[in-house]
């Protein structure tokens, strides 16, 4: 994935959950994705083909660069 495209991504993600905190960081073959509230926390690493960027709402156009 590409730099542009993690920032596509993060934007995307910030909209559509825009009360938590959302960060992408570009890893070899992915990004690494950690969001979160006041309460909670999650951080998935995940692979630029991976079926739980479509689960998070992620426009498969995204990705590809």
């Amino acid at each position: 994935m590409t730099r542009d495209a993690a920032r596509r991504l993060e934007r995307q993600l910030r909209a559509r959950y825009p009360v938590g905190n959302v960060e992408v960081t570009r890893v070899w073959g992915g990004v690494e994705v950690e969001a979160g509230n006041d309460r909670d926390r999650t951080f998935l690493r995940v692979a630029d083909d991976s079926p739980l960027l479509a689960l998070l709402g992620v426009e498969p156009e995204t990705c590809e660069d």
